[in-house]
């Protein structure tokens, strides 16, 4: 019987930030979500001193490659047609649209595209911003 592995649901991501100040050195502990925030700044419990950390691109899991995954032969994939991706690009101007940067915007829609192969643009922005915490109504 051929074991099957299941991937998590979730996760909890804290990072660690420590105060520039030389003589404090005091830590702060920042969520993936807070370390995403364009502008996101720290006040240092300790001394008072007010920083910005570098802001976080993605986080991902990567996982080891069952051995044999790795052995059997690759099978050659009929050519498919390329798929119109115009829906992309208006969920992406949607989020310009909302103050995201190009590259934030196109980066967070290709996510999601790839989480849920979901052709519908507005979907794809509700899923996106989902992620940050945002809700409708």
């Amino acid at each position: 019987m051929k074991s099957k592995y299941y991937e998590p649901s979730g996760a909890d991501v804290y990072l660690k930030y420590v105060c520039p100040n030389g003589d404090c050195l005091d830590i702060q502990w920042l969520t993936l979500k807070e370390s995403k925030t364009k502008n996101y700044k720290i006040v240092c419990d300790c001394c008072g001193k007010v920083y910005k950390p570098k802001r976080v691109k993605t986080f991902s899991v990567q996982y080891y490659e069952d051995i044999q995954t790795e052995k059997t032969k690759p099978t050659i994939k009929a050519q498919e047609t390329k798929p119109d991706l115009r829906f992309l690009e208006e969920a992406k101007k949607t989020l310009i649209s909302f103050g995201f940067d190009k590259d934030e915007a196109s980066d967070m829609i290709s996510n999601e595209y790839e989480k849920s192969k979901s052709t519908n643009p507005a979907t794809l922005v509700k899923n996106s911003l989902d992620f940050f915490g945002v809700k409708n109504g």
